[in-house]
């Protein structure tokens, strides 16, 4: 648009150089009289007719002399002043008379006019002149200009009307008059592009790319000389001559197929050389791009030898790894499946659930345990923890118990939440057993086979400790035999010693194998029944203890109390319920009474 502009601004300039120069032509060719000058004379004098104010004059121009008739007393004067600078020049002299009007009246002001402004004068008609033919022909050039683009946008209008033939170009340009305003936005992109390619040229040699044909030899289009000189090449000429213009014969055979892109790498010396290849142009050419791969290289070497010796001390190993995924609740990995099948007779269950103990059924008693120890693990953020539990073994005969120790440490993110626990599972059952005989002779009472005071004591109170107030509701009961010391002395301490271990057998037969039972010591007997909830359900089941007692002559007084209602420690637990105890002995015996 703006060339458009530029040409109606030159055609306007042509326009007044035009009417200027006829206009000085006019001037110059204009005969001057006699009543002219007078004219002009009264003009400049203000319309006064005496001879001393005004000048009348008149020229003939004869063979190139000037006759001058003049009246006034100073004629000859003016006739010598104006001969001095118009020698010989009709065209020039009527150029300076036609000004003779500002001569006059200079002289009539000044008594005597400058001739160096005079001369200025003429020197100015003269510069007048040759700017106005300086402009004409300025003004024809760029007309010739604006006549040669206006032709040429005219052909290229003709010619996007003939390649637009359903109109494309008409609908992203209002009409045609845009063509040029969209060709110099084209010719700006241009130069844009010419930019970029001198970039992407310098960046294209610096790649270590080479393009091929995909043919049987997969033949050079194209070798930048990073690309040469990575392979140990001076430059592209002579890699080229030495592979014989073929990158198979370089790298040896290349599986490219129907795959649009893919990857491969080979030895050069004591370099590995890596490649991913794009397939273009319908699968004609691939490019292919490469790296000096040799420290990457070396670093999977050592990598795999690293896992190869980790994979032996797995396989030799008899314990079992694995890593848990709290977020996922699922097994992130484990050991190999012989390991699993050599502790526990069978692989690991798909279904396997190592926060909620489902693990190769957990023995109940500690199972619950176990949960609770994980779940504070988890809130609490512990780094480790160890837990021993009983898991089952599968043989071809049948399916025991056995004690594991789990040795377990947590993985925490940047806000110390545990994301995974690690963990190793180790076979303890036979330094368990031989623990647990040097315990039983101290923790388990030997006529009744149950725990002891000390034993039932440090069982309730490692309960009690992970137990939850919100979530638990454990129930202890004291129990003890009406009128035992009259059996002993009467029917004599070996009766009455039968009487307990026949007591010990009724007491342990209606209750779980998560519940705790031992005996205090003489005639008085503890259970510890865990999340007991319902305490009509437990009335009736010590009612139906009471009855089963009997039925070997002999009664008994029961005392109960609540964990959390009555207490949170054993100490609080075993008051409240010794208190219950002592008032139904009190009361009369043989019933039962809580906290």
């Amino acid at each position: 648009m703006h060339k458009a502009r530029l040409t109606q601004l030159v055609l306007l300039f042509m326009a007044a150089t035009i009417v200027l120069l006829c206009s000085h032509l006019v001037l110059l060719t204009l005969p001057v009289s006699r009543q002219y000058l007078l004219a002009d004379a009264k003009l400049f004098t203000g319309g006064q007719k005496s001879p001393n104010e005004y000048l009348a004059a008149r020229y003939v121009v004869d063979d190139q002399k000037v006759i001058w008739e003049q009246s006034g007393s100073f004629s000859t004067q003016m006739q010598k002043r104006i001969l001095s600078f118009t020698p010989n020049a009709s065209y020039d002299f009527r150029l300076t008379f036609i000004r003779g009007n500002l001569f006059l009246l200079l002289y009539y002001q000044y008594g005597q006019p400058s001739l160096t402004l005079i001369s200025a004068m003429r020197f100015i008609s003269f510069f007048q002149l040759a700017l106005a033919l300086i402009a004409i022909l300025l003004s024809l050039f760029l007309c010739f200009l604006a006549y040669r683009h206006k032709q040429n946008l005219a052909t290229l209008t003709d010619g996007l009307q003939r390649v637009d033939t359903n109109g494309p170009l008409r609908s992203s340009l209002k009409s045609f008059n845009d063509v040029e305003a969209a060709f110099l936005q084209l010719e700006h992109t241009l130069q844009k592009c010419v930019h970029q390619n001198k970039y992407f040229t310098v960046a294209f040699n610096a790649t270590p790319i080479v393009v091929c044909n995909i043919d049987k030899k997969l033949s050079f289009t194209y070798i930048s000389a990073s690309f040469a000189t990575l392979l140990g090449y001076p430059d592209a000429t002579s890699m080229q001559k030495a592979t014989g213009n073929s990158l198979v014969a370089l790298v040896g055979e290349i599986e490219i197929g129907n795959s649009k892109k893919g990857a491969f790498s080979f030895a050069r010396e004591s370099l590995w050389i890596g490649c991913s290849y794009h397939v273009i142009e319908e699968g004609k050419t691939v490019v292919c791009t490469a790296s000096d791969i040799t420290k990457f290289h070396e670093a999977m070497e050592q990598l795999n030898t690293a896992n190869q010796r980790y994979q032996f001390m797995l396989e030799q190993t008899d314990e079992v790894i694995f890593e848990w995924g709290v977020q996922q609740a699922s097994f992130l990995f484990t050991s190999h499946e012989k390991n699993w099948i050599r502790m526990f007779g069978s692989p690991l269950e798909t279904n396997a659930n190592l926060v909620k103990g489902k693990l190769y059924q957990m023995h109940p008693q500690d199972k619950v345990r176990f949960m609770a120890s994980m779940k504070e693990m988890i809130n609490r953020g512990y780094k480790h923890l160890r837990i021993e539990v009983r898991l089952s073994r599968q043989s071809k005969e049948e399916t025991t118990l056995f004690w594991t120790k789990f040795i377990l440490w947590s993985v925490c993110n940047e806000e110390g939440i545990i994301e995974r626990i690690a963990g190793r599972i180790q076979d303890i059952d036979r330094e368990k057993q031989e623990a647990q005989q040097m315990q039983s002779l101290v923790q388990l009472d030997p006529l009744t086979n149950l725990l002891n005071r000390r034993g039932l004591e440090a069982s309730i109170k490692r309960i009690l400790h992970i137990a939850d107030p919100k979530l638990n509701s454990h129930m202890l009961v004291m129990l003890d035999i009406d009128d035992f010391k009259i059996i002993n002395d009467t029917k004599g301490h070996q009766v009455g010693d039968q009487m307990l271990i026949r007591l010990a057998e009724i007491v342990r037969e209606p209750f779980s194998s998560t519940d705790v039972i031992g005996r205090l010591g003489g005639d008085e007997f503890a259970l510890l029944l865990v999340n007991f909830h319902d305490r009509k359900k437990l009335h009736t089941k010590l009612t139906a203890l009471m009855q089963a007692i009997q039925t070997i002559g002999i009664t008994c007084s029961i005392g109960v109390a609540c964990f959390p209602d009555n207490g949170t420690n054993f100490s609080e637990l075993y008051q409240k319920a010794d208190a219950a105890l002592y008032q139904v002995k009190k009361s009369g015996k043989n019933n039962i009474g809580y906290a």
